[in-house]
């Protein structure tokens, strides 16, 4: 049963057969030192990514430094949260496509030394994100 006191708890599933209720928290960690440099505590039906750039701007407050690398699992491998992080080299698995139709980044040809990138139809830029 939802709580009436907490009007942001949340009751969602994890997997068909793993449910929960309440939040979830979000840590920001110092990898040099290991010092825990901001935590929130979110609704648990809320996406990770949708506070990452907060997460990681009040991190760098608390530090009072910029960071230059986030960490994080596919919830800051979005391009979304990618872009918000700007200039930041962001470590995260990409997300992977819902449905079999989406293309995924393993159906691109990227060219790194060559500064170009190629889609499955054979297009291709060096303009891209």
């Amino acid at each position: 049963m939802l709580s009436v006191h907490e009007p942001e708890q949340r009751h969602g599933h994890k997997s068909q057969g793993r449910s929960f209720t309440g939040y979830k928290g979000a840590v920001a960690v110092d990898v040099d030192s290991q010092l825990v440099t901001h935590v929130q505590v979110v609704p648990g039906n809320e996406p990770e990514g949708d506070r990452a750039q907060q997460l990681v701007e009040e991190s760098e407050a608390n530090l009072g430094a910029g960071a230059q690398q986030v960490i994080g699992d596919t919830a800051y491998g979005s391009m979304q949260v990618r872009k918000e992080l700007g200039k930041r080299e962001v470590i995260a698995p990409t997300v992977k496509p819902h449905t079999s139709r989406a293309l995924s980044k393993d159906d691109f040809e990227i060219d790194l030394a060559g500064d170009c990138v190629g889609c499955p139809e054979g297009h291709e830029t060096r303009h891209y994100t």
